[in-house]
């Protein structure tokens, strides 16, 4: 599962996104905007009729802003870089490549200066 991680993140960084991308949780005090990311439910390995092994599991961006346009423009972003899009992954994984499908997006207002838009995306390998 690391490889699919540092997968997700290289495929940020490879699309020149100037917004830092965390894992799990962001640094203490980092200033906004920034997106954290994880893994909020995991299918077990499983293998086609053919005999080929796949998995899948949904991952949550968390996108927080101080603006609903900066966290929808995020939110656009993200679906320009994943949303049915091949992302190659470290070769020490036992999938060479992952690809993301958008399954939703929520956009929420935390208080009076935080937005928090909520994409959530099925991840196959």
């Amino acid at each position: 599962m690391i490889s699919k991680l540092t997968g997700i993140l290289e495929a940020w960084q490879a699309a020149n996104n100037p917004v830092n991308m965390y894992h799990a949780q962001a640094p203490e005090g980092m200033a906004m905007p920034y997106i954290v990311f994880l893994i909020v439910g995991d299918v077990p390995q499983n293998e086609t009729s053919n005999g080929q092994a796949y998995s899948k599991m949904l991952v949550q961006f968390s996108v927080f802003g101080t603006s609903d346009t900066q966290v929808l423009t995020l939110q656009e972003n993200l679906e320009s870089v994943f949303n049915l899009q091949k992302i190659n992954i470290p070769a020490t994984s036992a999938y060479p490549a992952i690809s993301m499908q958008l399954k939703s997006n929520k956009l929420l207002k935390e208080d009076r200066l935080i937005w928090h838009g909520v994409s959530e995306y099925l991840l196959l390998s």
